[in-house]
C-alpha cells in the first residue's frame, strides 16, 4: 500500500511540475502589452496546454514581444538559467504550429510572442476545434475582454466603407481599405475567418455572409500565413473583390492600427469576438479607435430602418417612424451611412484625429509604454459596464 501512495505522489509531482511550467508562461505572457491575465477557472491553462508542450512552454519564457535573433534569445536563455539545447529547431517547430511569429530579415531568422487576440488565437485557423473555441471565448469573457479594451492603444481600428465617404469628406490614405491595399505591394493572402469557423464547429453559422475566406493578410503576415498554409496569396484584384462583396454584406472593415497594417478583419457582430465584447458595452465608442463618427439629420429620414439592419453595434432604433442616432454606440464604420437613400445619415471625420503607429512594433511599444495597472484596466473596464463615458 505504501508503494502504491509513494507511486501516486510520483505522478502527481510530475504532472505538478508540469502544470508550473504552464502558469510561468501565463505570467510571462501576462507582462507582455497585451496581457494573458489568470482567471478563476483556470481556463487560461486549457489554452496554453492546446497550443504549447511543456518544452515549448519553457524555451516561450526566453521570448520578448519584439522580434529578436536566436543568439538574443539563447543569451536571455541563459540568463534565466533556460535550456538552449536545440532551441532554435523548436522555435520554427513553434511557428508552423501559431505559437509565435518569425520572420526572415537579412538571412536572419526572428522570432517574438504575440497575444492571444490578436495573434495565437487567429493561428490555429487550421487546427481550431469546437473545444478550443468555446475555451477561448470563455477566456474572453472571464479575463481577456477587461485587457483588450482597456490598452492605451487599441491593436485594431475601424475605417470607413468606401460609399460612405463623400468628395466634401476626404480622409487619410490610412483609412482608405483600397490605399492600404494597393500599399502591400502584393503582399496579400486571404484566410478563413477563424471567429466564423469557431460558430460553424459549433453549429452556430454566420448570419451576414456565407463566404469563410475574408480575413485579408498583408506584409509580414502575408508571408507567415502562406508560408505554414494557414492562407492563400491572392491578386490586388481578388482583394479588391473580397473587399467590394464584405462591403455589400455590410461587415465592418477593421485592419491592425498601424499605418501600414499587417492584416485587414472583416467582422460581424454575430461570430467577431472584438464586436461581440464592444456591442456588450454601453457606449463602444469608448473603447474603438476610429477617426469618423455618423450624423443624423432627422429631417432628412423616412424611417425606412435600413440604417437598424446594417448597424452591427445598435447605435440606430426607430421610433416614431424616425431613425434615433447613439453616438455613443456609432464606431464610425460608415455601414448606415452607405444605404441611407435620403441622406439623412452621413460620415464625419472626428475634429482630432487618433496617434498611428508607425508599424506592429512601434504599436506594440506604445501599449506597453501605457500600460495600466491590474486596478487600473478594472476600474476602467467597470466603469464601461456602468456606460459612464471613459
Amino acid at each position: 500500500m505504501l508503494a502504491g501512495i509513494q507511486n501516486f505522489k510520483r505522478q502527481f509531482d510530475h504532472v505538478a511540475k508540469h502544470r508550473k511550467k504552464y502558469r510561468s508562461l501565463q505570467k510571462h505572457l501576462n507582462s507582455m502589452p497585451v496581457g494573458f491575465p489568470r482567471t478563476i477557472s483556470g481556463v487560461e491553462m486549457r489554452i496554453l496546454r492546446s497550443i504549447y508542450t511543456p518544452a515549448e512552454a519553457v524555451a516561450a519564457l526566453a521570448l520578448s514581444y519584439r522580434l529578436e535573433s536566436v543568439a538574443a534569445i539563447e543569451a536571455r536563455a541563459r540568463k534565466k538559467s533556460l535550456p538552449t539545447e536545440n532551441l532554435e529547431t523548436l522555435l520554427h517547430s513553434m511557428e508552423k504550429k501559431g505559437a509565435l511569429f518569425a520572420k526572415e530579415e537579412g538571412g536572419e531568422w526572428l522570432f517574438g510572442l504575440v497575444p492571444i487576440i490578436i495573434g495565437f488565437f487567429e493561428m490555429q485557423v487550421k487546427f481550431l476545434t469546437a473545444g478550443m473555441y468555446l475555451d477561448t471565448r470563455q477566456y474572453m469573457i472571464e479575463g481577456m475582454a477587461a485587457e483588450y479594451l482597456t490598452t492605451a492603444v487599441h491593436q485594431m481600428r475601424v475605417i470607413p466603407v468606401e460609399k460612405s465617404v463623400t468628395p466634401e469628406n476626404r480622409i487619410s490614405t490610412y483609412d482608405e481599405i483600397r490605399a492600404l491595399l494597393n500599399r502591400a505591394d502584393g503582399k496579400i493572402s486571404v484566410a478563413e475567418c477563424i471567429c466564423r469557423k469557431g460558430h460553424d464547429l459549433i453549429g452556430e453559422p454566420c448570419k451576414k455572409t456565407n463566404r469563410r475566406e475574408t480575413c485579408l493578410g498583408l506584409h509580414d503576415f502575408h508571408d507567415t500565413y502562406v508560408r505554414n498554409g494557414w492562407a492563400r496569396s491572392i491578386t490586388l484584384e481578388e482583394a479588391m473583390e473580397i473587399v467590394g462583396q464584405c462591403e455589400k454584406e455590410g461587415l465592418v472593415i477593421q485592419p491592425s492600427n498601424e499605418k501600414e497594417p499587417n492584416f485587414v478583419c472583416m467582422c460581424c457582430s454575430c461570430c467577431c469576438g472584438i464586436l461581440e465584447m464592444l456591442g456588450a458595452m454601453p457606449r463602444p465608442a469608448d473603447f474603438v479607435a476610429t477617426n469618423h463618427m455618423t450624423v443624423l439629420d432627422q429631417e432628412l429620414c423616412n424611417g425606412c430602418g435600413k440604417c437598424v439592419k446594417r448597424c452591427q453595434t445598435n447605435a440606430i432604433h426607430i421610433e416614431d417612424k424616425m431613425a434615433i442616432l447613439d453616438t455613443g454606440r456609432c464606431i464610425g464604420c460608415g455601414l448606415c451611412v452607405s444605404t441611407c437613400k435620403p441622406g439623412a445619415l452621413s460620415l464625419m471625420t472626428k475634429p482630432v484625429k487618433l496617434p498611428l503607429p508607425e508599424d506592429l512594433q512601434d504599436l506594440m511599444d506604445t501599449i506597453q509604454q501605457g500600460k495600466k495597472s491590474a486596478l487600473g484596466r478594472l476600474s476602467m473596464a467597470v466603469k464601461g459596464l456602468a456606460g459612464i463615458k471613459v
